[in-house]
């Protein structure tokens, strides 16, 4: 039986696991879901679950790494992304992850509780409040620590020369960041470099890019 995968188009996270899911080619079912969406269409996610959600046979798996993790896992699935037989790099890329989780994502997490309040005040390219401006220099702060997780491995991705789920992990927080909240990057060469290519890469999974779009013109 397919694993079932709820997900919400406008929540950056739901984003994150589908682009796994491509890039793997794992198997499982996807279904978005909105508040909106009919009781009907929603067997296997209760009113009090979070998405995105993984249902598989009754056995609920929740927030997007654990979900990225389960997937990999049942589908016993072999690649340098997140390599299940080598202990040691896929202990190197959960660091990585954890930090993007627990520490990088924290002040552009905070900043999307802010623009979800009032939209209009990350729209200006005039004047900004100073919670605003915070908002802004924390997430640029955020930027340069990136350099920093760039430059300690030689190659065009944070592990070096493999695309990871490292890679996705942090790429998927800048471009929330920079899709919402209009954050620039350009001052920062190597985020810029890296991003683009991340970024070319997504674009170009089955199906990604109308993923990208339906996230940046929701309202969630």
């Amino acid at each position: 039986m397919a694993i079932d995968l709820y997900y919400a188009p406008g929540d950056i996270q739901s984003v994150l696991i589908i682009a796994v899911v491509k890039h793997l080619n794992l198997k499982c079912s996807l279904n978005a879901l909105a508040e909106s969406t009919e009781s009907e269409e929603r067997k296997g996610v209760d009113s009090e679950d979070k998405l995105p959600l993984a249902n598989d046979d009754g056995f609920k798996i929740s927030g997007a790494i654990s979900i990225i993790r389960y997937l990999i896992q049942a589908g016993e699935v072999e690649d340098s992304f997140y390599p299940m037989a080598d202990l040691k790099e896929r202990s190197k890329i959960n660091a990585y992850v954890d930090h993007e989780n627990m520490s990088f994502r924290v002040p552009i997490k905070l900043a999307m509780a802010k623009f979800k309040e009032n939209p209009g005040s990350f729209k200006k390219d005039g004047f900004r409040s100073e919670a605003v401006e915070d908002a802004y220099s924390k997430i640029a702060e955020s930027f340069v620590k990136l350099i920093e997780i760039l430059d300690r491995n030689p190659g065009p991705f944070v592990m070096g020369p493999n695309l990871s789920l490292a890679d996705f992990a942090y790429f998927f927080t800048v471009f929330e960041a920079v899709t919402k909240l209009r954050a620039k990057y350009d001052k920062y060469q190597e985020v810029q470099n890296w991003y683009e290519k991340v970024l070319k890469y997504v674009q170009g999974l089955e199906g990604m890019a109308d993923v990208l779009e339906k996230y940046a013109q929701s309202s969630d």
